[in-house]
């Protein structure tokens, strides 16, 4: 599979990665978002492609001389991060997201193939930077998939008047904490806190099965929430 790329400020890669579900079929594709020189910045996308079939998930990378401070995981079913910089740059006219066109199918990975993919991402990220400097991973809760349902169901009846200490609290009953640390304790990190932050929305069921990838016989409840997480971590050894 040849791929060719153009980004900003970096020129884009793809990697060959044999430990995935198959051996040639799987590539980790990373952009280059932006770089500032001068404040020795630098922010990166990566997302997972396999066969000819791109993830709808990208884990952003910002970085400080070659020390990441923070990861994003996002989710977008029209286009990648890049290729919006990428049109910002050569064309001046604002496009909204409601007049934006999918640009090719992106597929959307269950919520163990995304913790999966999250570990590809950060593995191929730590060949850039040093991952052990970072400090904060975010992600938007309805990008979860199981655990956004397990996140509502654990908030019973309470969904529509929850605060984040009640989706927070809610959160720590699923498996995200544990399957965060499996994560990152390739790069001597733990999660530390986990916290609940901005405002939190109502998502109803038939719009969440949209752009969701549930395991089989999952419950649903008809409305969801969503707030963004902000994961802090902290070095291994010093919890």
């Amino acid at each position: 599979m040849a791929l060719f790329f153009v980004s900003l400020g970096c020129s884009g890669s793809l990697h060959k990665e044999d430990a995935a579900k198959s051996n040639d079929d799987l590539a980790i594709c990373s952009f280059c978002l932006y770089k500032d020189s001068l404040l020795c910045m630098e922010k990166k996308e990566f997302f997972v492609v396999e066969k000819q079939d791109t993830s709808a998930y990208s884990v952003l990378i910002l970085s400080r001389n070659g020390n990441v401070k923070s990861a994003e995981l996002t989710l977008d079913l029209y286009e990648k991060m890049y290729s919006l910089y990428e049109e910002s740059s050569s064309d001046t006219t604002a496009v909204g997201i409601s007049g934006r066109k999918k640009k090719r199918d992106y597929y959307i990975p269950s919520y163990r193939d995304l913790l999966h993919e999250v570990k590809l991402s950060m593995d191929e990220a730590s060949q850039d930077y040093h991952l052990q400097t970072l400090k904060y991973f975010m992600v938007h809760l309805s990008n979860l998939g199981d655990v956004a349902v397990q996140t509502a169901l654990a908030l019973n009846d309470h969904v529509q008047t929850c605060s984040h200490a009640d989706i927070r609290k809610a959160l720590e009953t699923t498996s995200f904490r544990k399957d965060l640390d499996e994560i990152f304790v390739n790069y001597g990190l733990k999660v530390k806190t986990i916290q609940c932050q901005e405002e939190i929305f109502l998502v109803p069921k038939k719009d969440y099965l949209t752009s969701a990838n549930l395991s089989k016989g999952v419950v649903v409840p008809e409305q969801l929430v969503d707030v963004e997480v902000c994961v802090t971590l902290t070095k291994e050894n010093e919890i």
